[in-house]
């Protein structure tokens, strides 16, 4: 059981969520719902997590990290475009 836990909540499937939470909020959703403050959040708490754990991250999170925040900042440009 503690062992499944541990997989669960690792950091990857960590950023993993808030990335998921930042592009829903983005409209990446069924309903098209969009909260641009919302997501703006989220990827700024995940670029606070990148300043946090500078130096102490595997190189596979800290790939994972750079790209999710990378793309995440481009569909934000994006969505504040169209506004």
């Amino acid at each position: 059981m503690i062992d499944d836990l541990e997989k669960l909540s690792d950091f990857s499937s960590f950023i993993l969520s808030l990335g998921s939470s930042a592009s829903y909020y983005m409209g990446e959703n069924d309903s098209g719902e969009v909260n641009i403050e919302v997501a703006k959040h989220t990827i700024n708490t995940l670029e606070v997590l990148k300043i946090k754990t500078k130096n102490n991250l595997t190189e596979k999170e800290d790939r994972l990290l750079n790209d999710l925040l990378y793309r995440l900042r481009l569909s934000f440009i994006s969505l504040k475009d169209k506004k």
